[in-house]
């Protein structure tokens, strides 16, 4: 690997390590550039369904402004429009065929975009509940290890595979 050769690129060198070392609370693991920082905040709007109707909404605002600056551009005084001219020439060329096969590609983009949004599931793996604990009934003791104290309490020290994630022993302390 190639030395770094200067003090600047050697800080940001550390700091791209660090980051890269750094893990997220939300996911086990090291993440990508530091991405966790902003993990709360992607996932509302992942999960939102605010963001296809805010995105169709500025589609159609721009498009709108882009309809209305033209028609201003045809009722304005002619000197207005001489003067324009080499501003907007191009487009006093475009058919009015061509506008439409425009706005029918933003809106096919728009609602394929949507309805890609609204087919994800709602449910993250970290808004699942966790398992609820098992009942079993409260077992009977013999009277002589309930006056020592021996009813069920307890500490046990719990070996786990790191592997398998599996108990491969347990003895009481």
């Amino acid at each position: 690997m190639a030395e770094l050769s200067s003090p600047a690129a050697v800080e940001i060198g550390t700091a791209a390590t660090w980051v890269r070392k750094c893990s997220s609370p939300w996911v086990r693991g090291p993440l990508w550039d530091g991405f966790w920082i902003f993990g709360a905040l992607a996932t509302q709007l992942r999960t939102s369904s605010w963001v296809p109707a805010l995105l169709a909404l500025g589609f159609a605002t721009g498009f709108i402004h882009y309809r209305l600056d033209r028609s201003v551009y045809r009722i304005s005084d002619p000197q207005v429009r001489a003067a324009a001219r080499g501003l907007l020439d191009n487009t006093s060329r475009v058919s009015r065929r061509r506008s439409i096969c425009e706005l029918a590609l933003v809106l096919v983009a728009a609602l394929s975009f949507v309805s890609s949004v609204h087919a994800q599931t709602q449910t993250s793996a970290t808004d699942q509940q966790p398992p609820n604990a098992i009942y079993t009934p409260r077992p009977v003791y013999r009277p002589e290890w309930e006056k020592q104290g021996l009813t069920g309490k307890g500490v046990v020290l719990v070996t786990i595979d790191q592997q398998t994630g599996r108990v491969t022993g347990a003895r009481m302390l």
